[in-house]
């Protein structure tokens, strides 16, 4: 295909709403941020009320309701330079809606993060690389520059230069440091994040499991493997 098609497809798919996003996918640890994930036990009736409180917290970057008695999980990102941090936040959201019960599950060790919807069978696997990630902290240009190529990325046919001038920079500069930021595990990849129903997967769901502590490792490269896990973890599983 030529490349002013390659634009129309993606442009016509996002009309259609097949594609949801496409952008560059930082690492929230790698940027300094406290994550975790995070579930509430909320009443039926109080639920959506609940998520309407969680949605309005910017660090939330994901939400759903869940078949369980900890019906609503999410998951948070906080600042490192955060006037309270990420326990203090879930203790105020829980709070505002009258909780008593949540859980939060901090990431002990990453599996496997990425899908590459090009399977046809759920038994398909395939190699993971493992990377050790060496966490530095960002410089202010560098902070700025994330800042704003995680949004939508323009469909045109030179994206980088778009981005460049609205960060005073030259174009080769921007591409070199998000490459060097793709080296350090800063920048995971750009992608389409899909609407997967609309995209033909029509069922997807979340799995926690309780594995023997001498198991994890055995047990977690197991499920990684798999090409259609998106997300595999170790995580904690204190209650407060």
């Amino acid at each position: 295909m030529g490349e002013e098609d390659v634009i129309e497809v993606l442009k016509t798919l996002k009309q259609e709403k097949v594609i949801r996003q496409i952008f560059p996918i930082y690492d929230t640890k790698m940027l300094g941020y406290a994550s975790s994930l995070v579930a509430f036990r909320v009443r039926a009736e109080q639920l959506e009320d609940m998520a309407n409180i969680v949605n309005s917290n910017p660090g939330v970057s994901h939400n759903y309701e869940r078949e369980d008695e900890f019906n609503l999980w999410f998951t948070l990102a906080v600042l490192p330079d955060a006037p309270i941090g990420l326990e203090d936040t879930v203790k105020f959201m829980a709070e505002r809606g009258g909780l008593k019960d949540f859980v939060i599950l901090r990431t002990i060790r990453m599996f496997k993060i990425c899908v590459r919807l090009t399977y046809e069978k759920i038994e398909e696997r395939e190699e993971i690389e493992e990377r050790e990630l060496v966490y530095r902290p960002l410089g202010e240009k560098e902070i700025e520059v994330v800042r704003e190529t995680q949004k939508d990325v323009p469909l045109i046919k030179r994206p980088f230069l778009e981005w460049a001038k609205k960060l005073n920079m030259e174009e080769e500069k921007l591409i070199e440091l998000m490459n060097l930021f793709k080296i350090g595990s800063v920048l995971r990849r750009i992608g389409a994040i899909l609407f997967h129903r609309r995209a033909g997967f029509t069922a997807n769901g979340m799995a926690v499991w309780n594995v023997e502590k001498e198991k994890v490792e055995e047990v977690g490269m197991f499920i990684a493997y798999f090409k259609g896990v998106a997300h595999c973890y170790e995580q904690t599983t204190n209650s407060v």
